[in-house]
């Protein structure tokens, strides 16, 4: 699991909903509260790979999806629209590029 993780509270999974950047898991497991576990939503970290959460006693805990899932055209898309949907700007950018972009900004 790479940071930054991007969480979409989408009940869609290619549709971007709100959308949260953590710059680390601890962040992340520190802020979401395990109701979060129940919640439509859908976890990526920066190189497209699937996550989830779990509920623990202090909050949640992260973790890979099993199987391994990666999909790193709809973790581009939240990071594009995290950082502003059609912004030209944006085009030509690593998907790398965007999530080093989305830490300035990020939720924790």
């Amino acid at each position: 699991m790479k940071p930054p993780i991007i969480v979409n509270e989408s009940s869609q999974p290619d549709t971007p909903g709100d959308l949260m950047v953590f710059n680390s898991i601890g962040a992340l497991e520190t802020y979401l509260e395990p109701w979060y576990v129940d919640e439509p939503h859908f976890i990526y970290d920066c190189e497209g790979t699937e996550l989830e959460i779990q509920a623990s006693k202090h909050g949640v805990r992260l973790l890979q999806k099993s199987p391994l899932v990666r999909n790193i055209e709809r973790v581009r898309l939240y990071f594009e629209a995290f950082l502003g949907k059609g912004q030209s700007s944006l085009a030509g950018e690593t998907l790398s590029e965007l999530a080093q972009q989305s830490t300035k900004i990020a939720t924790g």
